[in-house]
């Protein structure tokens, strides 16, 4: 795991320094050293007999209770009640717009209308238990169920607009496919991805799709709009920006206007201490987009960053240091836990791994579906893996 955010934490300087050259570089350098020396600290704390022989078998006694076809019926039901709840499929609204504001404005309109106890199940769902629930059915052979799930799992990511959810889903099957060479479901589930991630490019730049070409043309009273031949390769760029610069620039847009423009809210930026003192919470990541983006402030969107900053908006340096502690402490207890577990470790914990670039870890434990994963694990799989592969 350690390995793995060490990838993803040399990604963000390097989009910071693109951004702002060598500025912010040494504030990075706080946070590394706080995680590094925690992680290695956590390694021999928790290895050995203080931690596996503990959890060796899983949650026994939640094992006997829960059946794994639990895990088939959330699969279907939460995504099936999600959408009846809506009243409608936010792309199917969308797919006929021409201007992408108004696209925005329907992808935004998502999470309003869906309240927030759908909110919260739709999220532990993405993030948690459509993506363990295929893997699961993956491991036990079950084919039939494996092939239905898959089939709602794109339909309902598809339908909420958000290209990280087709990914966020598929990311442990296709992680273990590839450790266990099945090349042929690793292609099929890659291209269902990158298919999604396509169309809802397309949905969300009404520009680049060609049935709307005379539409927009006559909307403003301009030349017929050629679709240009390069989309596809405008696309793959955005993607690469999306990756290797965004979260960097991100992590840039906190320093810059923290606290110079939004002062440190120390403990009252935690919302459940709020809860305690009857102060309101400020949502930085809310906040500051009206401040950065001025003319969009009607969309009300959000401006995400590195899992560190927010610790930063807290206490500045100090938070960098603490989150770097913090963080340190969670990767080594994870990496104990899973034990010899190698695939399932990546498989499971890969994407949220990832996120850290752009989530607070409280949010990526709890509502974020990282803690549900984990939980998941060792009810159906930790202590059983062995058999279960015998049995493939």
């Amino acid at each position: 795991m350690y390995d793995l955010y060490i990838v993803l934490f040399f990604f963000l300087c390097y989009g910071v320094w693109v951004t702002s050259g060598t500025a912010y570089l040494p504030y990075l350098g706080v946070f590394f050293i706080g995680m590094t020396s925690t992680y290695f600290v956590g390694l021999k704390l928790f290895s050995g007999k203080k931690l596996s022989p503990r959890l060796k078998n899983g949650i026994r006694g939640v094992k006997k209770l829960v059946s794994p076809d639990i895990l088939l019926f959330l699969s279907i039901l939460i995504p099936v009640a999600h959408l009846f709840y809506l009243g409608y499929i936010p792309t199917f609204k969308a797919v006929s717009l021409l201007e992408g504001k108004e696209v925005c404005l329907v992808r935004a309109n998502i999470s309003a209308d869906s309240g927030m106890v759908f909110n919260y199940l739709s999220s532990f769902t993405i993030h948690a238990i459509l993506p363990f629930t295929l893997l699961y059915l993956y491991l036990t052979g079950r084919k039939k169920s494996l092939l239905f799930v898959t089939l709602v799992a794109v339909f309902y990511a598809f339908s909420l607009m958000h290209k990280s959810y087709i990914l966020t889903v598929f990311l442990p099957v296709l992680t273990y496919a590839f450790f266990a060479k099945r090349y042929k479901l690793l292609l099929v589930y890659i291209m269902v991805v990158f298919g999604t991630i396509v169309s809802l490019t397309y949905v969300a730049n009404p520009e680049l799709n060609p049935i709307h070409e005379e539409e927009i043309a006559l909307k403003h009273k301009e030349e017929k709009v050629k679709t240009s031949s390069n989309s596809f390769i405008r696309i793959l760029q955005g993607l690469e920006r999306r990756v290797m610069i965004i979260p960097g620039k991100v992590v840039v847009i906190w320093f810059e206007n923290i606290p110079d423009k939004l002062p440190y809210t120390g403990v009252n930026g935690y919302k459940f201490v709020t809860r305690f003192t009857g102060k309101k919470h400020v949502d930085y990541g809310k906040a500051l987009y009206p401040i950065v983006y001025p003319e969009k402030a009607q969309l009300k969107g959000t401006i995400n960053a590195a899992n560190f900053m927010y610790e930063y908006s807290y206490f500045g340096l100090k938070g960098l240091l603490f989150s770097g502690f913090v963080l340190g402490l969670i990767l080594s207890f994870v990496e104990s836990l899973f034990g010899s577990d190698f695939e399932l470790k990546i498989a499971l914990n890969f994407y949220s791994i990832l996120i850290l670039s752009s989530s607070s870890l409280t949010t990526l434990l709890f509502s974020g579906g990282w803690g549900l994963m984990i939980l998941l694990y060792l009810v159906f799989l930790k202590g059983n893996t062995k058999n279960i592969l015998e049995k493939q």
